[in-house]
């Protein structure tokens, strides 16, 4: 039995077990390239957007998508908003039964 079984119903435990990853990931950041001090904002805009795929030789298959944005506007010299939103994709990639699909 599993450590972790008493925490987990009985469907998650049947799908656990190890899994071997083969991805490809691509990666764009503005890495605070657009905000007047990296660590702590209080004017301008920071983004992401990631791609990911993941198959053979692995045996689990998927696609992935992620982006989101910041935007950082000063009411005064000492007090500024901050909004953040963020969003995400994620299919499952069987590679013609090569792969299994992700569990979420």
């Amino acid at each position: 039995v599993l450590p972790y079984a008493a925490d987990a119903s009985h469907e998650i435990v049947a799908q656990s077990g190890s899994s071997l990853q083969h991805t490809l990931k691509w990666e764009l950041r503005t890495n605070g390239s657009l905000v007047d001090d990296r660590y702590q904002p209080t004017v301008g805009v920071d983004g992401f957007a990631e791609a990911e795929i993941a198959g053979p030789p692995g045996d689990v298959g998927y696609a992935k998508a992620q982006g989101g944005s910041s935007l950082h506007v000063p009411l005064s010299s000492h007090i500024s908003i901050h909004a953040t939103c963020s969003g995400g994709i994620l299919r499952p990639l069987s590679f013609s039964g090569f792969c299994r699909s992700p569990t979420i």
